[in-house]
């Protein structure tokens, strides 16, 4: 949908399908996708959809290598307290399988295959 003030609009979406569903937010085949962070406000979009328990998927690693502590918190230690991961694959066509395969296994989870 885009960026900055689309990202509320996303998460608004997927909210109301998920309230009109009776589903969870987290149990439905959504996902943030960042081809490439085009600012800091980028990691904000991402963790803020990884809050709502939706994974997000990335070309590019995000801009947050000062700290090993911290990037493996973000890339990998959220799954337990966020419910989601971020997923970051520089080759973008594998990326999109592993986007397709994802929300496939959610919807067979759903039984919407």
């Amino acid at each position: 949908m885009g960026e900055c003030i689309d990202n509320s609009r996303a998460s608004a979406l997927f909210k109301g399908i998920a309230g009109g569903s009776g589903l969870r937010l987290a149990d439905l085949p959504f996902a943030f996708v960042s081809p490439e962070w085009s600012n800091e406000k980028g990691i904000g979009a991402a963790l803020s959809f990884r809050l709502l328990g939706i994974n997000s998927y990335h070309c590019v690693y995000p801009p947050i290598q000062g700290s090993d502590s911290v990037m493996e918190y973000v890339m990998n230690g959220g799954k337990d307290t966020l419910g989601s991961r971020m997923i970051v694959n520089t080759d973008h066509v594998a990326l999109a399988h592993e986007i397709v395969a994802d929300m496939d296994a959610l919807r067979k989870i759903l039984g919407w295959d």
